[in-house]
């Protein structure tokens, strides 16, 4: 496989390469209570951190990939049904989901299961919070839905301020303001408002990259060495969030990860320079990522990785014997071969229903 030049799907086998990486820090996450028994070893849990990088590059593409919409209604409706309407069905089939495995669990089910869930969806949390006197759970990796489409919406908008001065202005203004805005954590929006202005600086400065051509030239050594340097020490020392908006060190963290985005994707086209081979899993995995992270989010809200699982798992004589590592890695190659499974079905079942409806169209 060879990179093809501006083209939407150059991104594709890095797209997949990130996926991974995301599924790798939501396995060592949530497996880490219940599988791990207690044992958050540094390679462990100083690896998750690389998730806000990952990420955010999914942030940067989308602003490389930008292309302006003639008509905003027919955009907004089509990324709608493309985000937003899948991430609804999810919530309700998760809600549902975790009722029955209460039941299998315990002999029965509250209806306080189902409810938490659906508040935490149609409101959009990314904390377990109590809203208006109601339970709201986590959407946990959902989250990037909701925020994947205002963002989206957002960037199109402002885009068509005419000035450029002003245009950049705007944006540069509403991601300083949400990176300074308190986290999930101590105050929680609706629908992901504030995570969507956060990235509107990553979205630009993919346009940006596009617009000059910086990927094709090739970048000063002192750039590079102060991306490292910045995101080693970020990386380190704080820890961001994109997914609870967590800047510990405000925008520093923001232009650690902008910076070693740019190197990331020079990388990327430089190595892609040649013919790849054996990657059609990450082109496919990349190709497909929208479908591979709603299986993935589901997944997570659905099964009690972090609970019964875990302690199911260890008790396996197969597991029993083996070092935690190991086991760690068996289960992440299984989850990942599970969710491709599901992200190859759901594929399947949508491009049936796409040639029903051409069918219908072409008869009538």
């Amino acid at each position: 496989m060879k990179i093809k030049r501006d083209s939407m799907g150059m991104f594709d086998v890095l797209k997949g390469c990130l996926m991974l990486i995301i599924v790798y820090v939501h396995h060592v996450s949530f497996v880490n209570g219940g599988l791990y028994m207690g044992d958050p070893s540094a390679p462990y849990v100083v690896f998750t951190r690389w998730s806000a990088l990952a990420v955010g590059l999914f942030f940067v593409i989308a602003g490389y990939q930008y292309r302006p919409a003639p008509h905003m209604k027919h955009y907004i409706r089509k990324r709608f049904s493309q985000l937003i309407l899948p991430y609804l069905i999810v919530i309700l089939v998760v809600a549902a989901g975790r009722c029955l495995v209460e039941l299998i669990y315990t002999g029965g089910f509250r209806i306080q299961t189902a409810s938490t869930i659906l508040v935490g969806g149609l409101y959009g949390s990314m904390e377990n919070v109590e809203i208006l006197g109601v339970w709201a759970y986590s959407v946990v990796a959902l989250w990037f839905l909701p925020t994947f489409f205002g963002s989206g919406v957002l960037f199109q908008l402002l885009q068509r301020i005419a000035n450029a001065k002003v245009r950049r202005g705007v944006i540069w203004g509403l991601t300083i303001v949400a990176v300074y805005f308190p986290d999930a954590h101590h105050l929680q929006l609706p629908w992901f408002i504030v995570q969507s202005c956060a990235v509107l600086g990553l979205m630009e400065i993919g346009r940006y990259l596009r617009e000059k051509k910086v990927l094709y030239r090739k970048l000063p050594i002192w750039f590079c060495g102060a991306a490292l340097l910045l995101y080693m020490f970020c990386h380190l020392f704080s820890g961001s969030n994109i997914a609870s908006n967590l800047y510990r060190f405000g925008i520093i963290d923001y232009a650690a990860a902008a910076m070693m985005s740019v190197v990331v994707l020079r990388c990327y086209l430089w190595l892609g320079a040649g013919d790849w081979k054996g990657v059609g899993v990450l082109e496919y995995i990349g190709m497909y990522s929208m479908p591979f992270f709603l299986v993935h989010g589901a997944g997570l809200l659905l099964i009690p990785w972090e609970a019964q699982l875990g302690q199911w798992i260890l008790a396996l004589p197969v597991f029993s014997r083996l070092p935690l590592a190991v086991t760690a890695g068996i289960l992440y190659i299984g989850r990942c071969a599970g969710i491709l499974a599901g992200c190859f079905c759901l594929n399947g079942l949508m491009r049936l229903r796409y040639r029903r409806k051409r069918k219908k169209e072409m008869d009538s």
